[in-house]
């Protein structure tokens, strides 16, 4: 899981690259279009087609910011559907706090609120 369409490209070749590996990036729905699950549904969607063909204990499932907390919860939508877990997962910078309430939110508060308008707590 990295960021959608081209946002990700970048870091899936250095990943590809640097650890021979073979990368699959979903280029999934982003709101405000298609608000939650959709992005997830989407990233599952990508897991579920791949365990029919693929080992998923040779997988990792890997994101950055907003793909590190899809990370974690393709994880537990995984579990929850009785759906076999990858080997590893890497959420990098994972975006987990949708609360708000974590110590990292309240000393970014001021650069927050004026690049993220929009973020999941003021909505």
């Amino acid at each position: 899981m990295l960021s959608p369409g081209e946002a990700g490209t970048r870091e899936a070749v250095l990943m590809a690259g640097y650890g021979g590996l073979r990368i699959v990036s979903v280029d999934y729905q982003m709101p405000p279009d298609a608000p939650y699950p959709a992005a997830l549904d989407d990233a599952m969607a990508v897991y579920r087609e791949l365990i029919k063909t693929d080992d998923p204990r040779r997988m990792a499932i890997f994101g950055t910011s907003m793909g590190g907390g899809m990370t974690l919860a393709m994880v537990l939508r995984a579990k929850a559907e009785g759906l076999p877990l990858p080997a590893a997962i890497a959420p990098g910078t994972p975006w987990a706090d949708l609360s708000e309430t974590g110590t990292v939110t309240s000393r970014t508060s001021s650069w927050t609120t004026c690049w993220c308008p929009g973020r999941a707590g003021s909505a």
